[in-house]
């Protein structure tokens, strides 16, 4: 049995694979190794590289590394069986460093991958280092073997593609591997090379010669040892993210040591952590989350025509207003400053004439209030935390408007309330969107803290009096619209759903629970004893699935923290915990987090066209794991002071403190 694509001249292209699950079919429980890290997902992926890449480098489940330009697989054993390497994890649990082991037999393997842009280049081109290793882990001498292959695209999982040329033109030599005239990768020399599964490598070659397809392997590097007991081989690969034909780029990539780059890539991001927060957790899993969780953020952080911005991750290159808080917070609350202002910087370059923050990629080219309150409470956060007086006059004018905006728009709304919105993602109605205007109400709260900080007492007065009245008519709404069992549903007053609010949406495709139980956290508009939080969560968990929140007939992971905040403010700790661990079950194994389309009790797939990792999922469980032992309530959100207060260690699992260990944090 073959596991390659392509196993001779002009042969039939031929894959056999394991076997993948009916869509609906439970996902058999024999794919969780025991001894493995837990890996929610039946075909996860995660990234590798550094901040501001242009693109990333994905690790696909089956242990590829895919940078949309080529791949680069592996293969062991006497059959080439292909990696699968879902319990893939991180070095320390946290830094983007992918480790992986495997058995066969009396021959140990692992593989180790990282990325870092080569000394004195720019990460423009980023080089993917990988390692891999085979140990006589027996008593008496065995063989092993292992091969690289080069390909196009395995497909599986894989997100984002480029053309594929059947034309292209291959060569290796003693240690690389080329593809018209353009360095695909290096290898430890003393590979036995192969031009395709079984044929070797003679001459240069097209693609056409041998069939090869977009889905086939060629190019082989292939190693075989006879090893004595205990005895270890290893070879190393490099892979540009970008082929390069460069001579210069070249040599210095054929120079560069795999230890060296490996000491430099650790020594990184321990200094990009150094001096900032610290969190420890006795739990090896809730420990790496947290600082895992702002890599992830870090991760989606993308240079483009000589600019920095923030995206949501793999998925989506587009930058979500809507996730600015917190991505935000994430990095205030890790000691990132910089960053944080750099994302508030970009956020506020949406903001219209009529001083909106407009989300462009929900609105559609339609002004809606979506995003606009989340900009205002990101700013506002941004300042108060970091206490920089000079980028807060510079943001004072853009959320001068944004105030304007809220003033001028609940004027003239019947209700008091920011204007309707069509239905866009997330609730899917056509109306006034409850948490709109929660968020614009937080968003004015946290503006009039930073007026004070400014000390233009003008505006404190004038905004303190808006929040009176903007806040009077979110309640009145609420009292109109909230159903008997206290629940406050996503929109106030009439608003409409199914096909009449947008064509082609059923009644079970819209109106959604999202943002609409941000009653008591973090706005602070309702105390958390009041009747409609407890109504809005109670209501809401009726419907969880798999202990998480649905969303359409899926689930959503990430979304539940909103109902873990308010668990914690109500003093629900057990229920809070509970949600909370929820959330870590549905992670993979370097706490990369998905969006939806995983249908409960089912086959644990992603839709391929939105895998993990999601930066909006990172950093919503990056706040929420800080918020579990730090955090700040009270006060209406802090618009007074003297009723703010800090709660330390509020919330922790039985787990943390029993005799012996420790739960702690510094410089937060």
């Amino acid at each position: 049995m073959t596991f390659f694509s392509t196993v001779s001249k002009c042969a039939l292209v031929v894959l056999i694979c394991s076997h993948v699950p009916l869509q609906g079919a439970m996902l058999d429980p024999a794919t969780d190794a025991a001894d493995a890290e837990w890996c929610y997902l039946g075909k996860s992926t995660t990234l590798i590289g550094v901040p501001a890449q242009p693109d990333v480098t994905q690790i696909t489940f089956d242990g590829a590394l895919f940078t949309r330009s080529a791949e680069l697989c592996f293969f062991s054993g006497d059959h080439d069986q292909p990696l699968l390497a879902r319990s893939k994890t991180w070095v320390d649990g946290w830094i983007p460093i992918i480790q992986y082991a495997w058995r066969d037999g009396e021959i140990a393997y692992d593989i180790e991958m990282f990325a870092a842009p080569l000394n004195g280049e720019s990460v423009e081109n980023t080089v993917n280092f990988v390692r891999v290793r085979m140990r006589n882990a027996g008593t008496r001498p065995a063989s092993g073997g292992f091969a690289a292959a080069l390909r196009h695209s395995g497909g599986d999982y894989r997100f984002g593609d480029s053309p594929f040329s059947p034309e292209w033109r291959y060569e290796m030599a003693n240690d690389r591997a080329v593809r018209d005239g353009k360095l695909m990768y290096l290898f430890t020399p003393s590979a036995v090379c192969e031009a395709v599964p079984g044929i070797a490598y003679h001459a240069p070659f097209s693609g056409r010669e041998y069939c090869i397809t977009g889905r086939s392997e060629c190019c082989l590097s292939r190693y075989r040892r006879h090893l004595a007991p205990n005895e270890t081989f290893t070879a190393t690969f490099a892979m540009p993210r970008v082929p390069v034909s460069d001579p210069a780029f070249i040599t210095k990539l054929a120079g560069a040591d795999y230890a060296t780059y490996r000491a430099t890539t650790l020594a990184y991001w321990h200094g990009l952590f150094a001096g900032h927060a610290q969190f420890e957790f006795p739990e090896a899993r809730v420990q790496h989350a947290q600082r895992a969780s702002v890599v992830h953020v870090l991760l989606a952080t993308r240079s483009q025509d000589n600019s920095w911005t923030q995206t949501d991750g793999l998925p989506y290159p587009q930058f979500f207003l809507t996730s600015t808080p917190q991505m935000v917070l994430a990095y205030l609350q890790s000691g990132q400053f910089e960053r944080a202002q750099a994302v508030v910087r970009c956020a506020v370059t949406y903001q219209t004439p009529s001083g909106l923050y407009q989300d462009a990629a929900l609105a559609h080219g339609v002004e809606i209030p979506a995003g606009h309150g989340h900009v205002m409470y990101a700013a506002a956060m941004t300042i108060l935390y970091s206490q920089d007086k000079a980028f807060a006059e510079e943001l004072y004018p853009s959320l001068s408007k944004a105030a304007q905006y809220i003033a001028t728009t609940t004027t003239h709304d019947e209700f008091g309330l920011l204007p309707p919105a069509y239905p866009y993602d997330n609730e899917m109605i056509q109306g006034h969107y409850t948490s709109n205007n929660l968020w614009s109400l937080l968003g004015l709260r946290t503006l009039v803290r930073v007026a004070r900080f400014l000390r233009h007492d003008d505006d404190v007065t004038a905004w303190s009096a808006l929040e009176g009245r903007f806040s009077a008519s979110i309640l009145a709404g609420i009292a109109a619209s909230a159903k008997a069992d206290g629940y406050v549903p996503p929109g106030l007053y009439h608003y409409i759903t199914g096909a009449a609010a947008r064509s082609g949406f059923t009644e079970a495709t819209t109106n959604h629970d999202w943002e609409n139980m941000l009653l008591a956290f973090p706005g602070e508009l309702l105390a958390p004893g009041d009747g409609h939080v407890r109504g809005t969560v109670d209501h809401i968990r009726r419907n969880y699935a798999e202990g998480v929140m649905p969303y359409r007939q899926y689930m959503h992971q990430y979304i539940t923290a909103n109902q873990v905040e308010q668990y914690l403010v109500m003093g629900d700790g057990a229920t809070a915990l509970t949600d909370f661990y929820h959330i870590l079950l549905h992670d993979g194994p370097t706490a990369e987090g998905f969006e939806n389309m995983v249908q409960p009790w089912s086959d644990r797939m992603v839709d391929a066209s939105c895998p993990p990792p999601h930066a909006w999922a990172s950093s919503k469980l990056a706040c929420l794991i800080r918020d579990l032992v730090l955090l700040e309530y009270g006060g209406k959100a802090g618009l007074l002071p003297s009723q703010r207060e800090l709660w330390l260690f509020h919330c922790l699992s039985p787990a943390w403190v029993s005799a012996g260990h420790h739960v702690g944090f510094s410089n937060a």
